[in-house]
Order: C-alpha cells, then structure tokens, then sequence
C-alpha cells in the first residue's frame, strides 16, 4: 500500500489539474483541500479532519471523484460548485455532510453520513447510503482506522476493487479511508465470551468421572380414589414424588406388624 502522507493547515493541498491525491492525510486550516481548475480530478483514500471551514471545495470548472475518503469534523464534508461524486466515504460529525451550491452538482453512492447537523444540503440522498454510527480506534488523537467490523463493512460499491483488504474480507470493499488497503478492518465480528452472571447463559454441571445416571422408577398403578393401598396395609398418597426413606421404613414395619396379627388371629372353624 503507498505509504500515507501527511498534509498541515500551512500545506493544505490545491488541485489545480489532475491526476488528483491518494493516501493522504490532511488536518486543520480552513479548508482541507481545494479542487480547482481541473478537467478530471480523483481523490481516494484520503482523511480530512478539522478543516474550519469545509474538507473538500470543489470549485465550478472542476469534476471531481471522491472515493474511499474519511472526512470527519469539517465545517462542510464535501461543498461543490463543479460536478462531483462521492462513493464508499465515511462524512460523519460535520456541520454539513455533503453540499452543493447547486442543485445536481453532487451524486452521493454509497456513502455513510452520521452525526452531521444536516448529511444533505442541495444534495439528493443516494439510495444505497448509509445512516449509521461507527466506532474509530482513537479519534480523538486523530486515529480513524476502524479496529472491528462497523455496520460499514463490507458496504461499498459491489464493483470496486477489495483485494487489498486482509481476510476475512467478505468479498467487498469497507467505506472509508482504510477501503481496499492492507490496514482495512476485518470483516469478522469479534466474539464475547458468555458470562457467568449472564441471566441468559445456563450453567451445566460437568459429569463426574464414572458416574452413572440412576434408571427412573416406574411409579406404582394408583387405583381410582388416589391413594395404592398394599396387602400391608401401607397406604402411600399419590404424589409425583419419590416417598422419603422415613415413610418406605415405616410401610415395612407395618407389613412386618400385619403378617404377624394374622398368624395370630384364630381362624373362624366354620
């Protein structure tokens, strides 16, 4: 990837013909960048920050294609007065996303435009643009990678080139500065580990080495009244429940005791 340069408000670049800029960086000043008289001009890959008064002035006579920027923080993202399109960009906190002076000069594709006073301003909203949040590394120390996957990934032009973007890239180029490069996001989500105090996360017990699971006890046939009344004279109440150990003891002792009052008991010599 061509190494990233660095522009200052002192140095803010003007594109007086084309071909254009790439893999620059360009902070504070007045304006970011200033397309001028220029048949054709393209800007890709580019970041401008905290431009006073707009990131990227396109003057009447120039047409200008801005591609993969990140324009964060400007009086207006973009401000055309000559023909200009702007695809798989990132235009968030600005005062105006994008604005023409115009009506017509700007077509937006693809784009996401967050947290401007106004996204729009003479600018017709392309259907396939994005209205959503998304977390930079360190913005505020002017660091505008975007370190996990945002609801921009993977959401540019189908038709434009993503090679460059390490795996997993989901096959499409990200929105912003980092689209197509080597310091793009990743297209996978990074996975949070359950927690234990997470209502919605049931804890399992492990087995213990060599333990068997008991066979389930048939319950008894009750006869109809509700209660299994034994030759022994033990009547045991229905319940879904196991008897205790206690009421099992005692139906034995009163088995024993009736054996033996009928051993004893006379038999009637009719």
């Amino acid at each position: 990837m061509p190494t990233r340069r660095k522009s200052s408000a002192a140095l803010a670049p003007k594109l007086i013909s084309p071909p254009g800029l790439d893999h620059l960086t360009v902070s504070g000043g007045r304006v970011g960048v200033s397309v001028g008289d220029a048949r054709e001009a393209t800007l890709r890959n580019i970041i401008v920050h905290d431009a006073g008064e707009v990131g990227v002035d396109v003057e009447v006579t120039a047409v200008t294609h801005v591609i993969n920027a990140t324009i964060v923080r400007a009086g207006a993202g973009v401000r055309a007065a000559g023909a200009t399109d702007v695809r798989n960009s990132l235009i968030v906190d600005n005062h105006s996303g994008l604005a023409a002076l115009a009506s017509g000069h700007v077509a937006s594709t693809f784009n996401d435009l967050h947290g401007n006073e106004a996204d729009y301003d003479n600018v017709k909203a392309g259907a396939t643009d994005l209205n959503d949040a998304v977390a930079f590394a360190d913005a505020a120390n002017a660091d505008f990678h975007l370190a996990a996957a945002q609801p921009t990934t993977d959401h540019g032009d189908p038709d434009d080139a993503w090679t460059n973007e390490p795996a997993p890239n989901g096959g499409r180029i990200n929105l912003g500065a980092f689209g197509n490069t080597d310091e793009a996001e990743s297209s996978r989500a990074p996975v949070a580990s359950p927690s234990s105090t997470d209502p919605s996360v049931t804890a399992r017990k492990p087995l213990q080495t060599g333990a068997t699971t008991p066979a389930p006890v048939a319950p008894r046939p009750l006869p109809v009244g509700g209660a299994a009344t034994s030759d022994e004279g033990c009547a045991v109440a229905a319940t879904s429940e196991r008897p205790s150990w206690h009421v099992l003891a005692l139906c034995a002792l009163a088995a024993i005791a009736g054996r033996r009052r009928r051993r004893r008991t006379p038999r009637d010599p009719s």
